[in-house]
């Protein structure tokens, strides 16, 4: 499972693809914050994962960028 902080003023949906070496994560978000600021609401989600994360990446699909992973506390 990984646990996602986003920001975000809504319920977000995290939608997820999974290979071998990688694991896309797609959020969906019906509104940012006042004014269109992403800086005054903060959301988070879930995303049940078919396997362990293991060596496998984190990309944000929206960005194509790579996210760092924290183990939880």
């Amino acid at each position: 499972m990984l646990a996602l902080a986003l920001t975000s003023c809504s319920s977000p949906v995290v939608s997820v693809e999974e290979s071998d070496t990688e694991v896309r994560l797609t959020a969906t978000i019906d509104r940012v914050g006042p004014m269109g600021s992403e800086d005054d609401c903060a959301d988070s989600a879930r995303v049940e994962l078919r396997r362990p994360l293991g060596e496998r990446v984190v990309i944000d699909q929206s960005s194509g960028e790579r996210r760092d992973v924290a183990a939880p506390d």
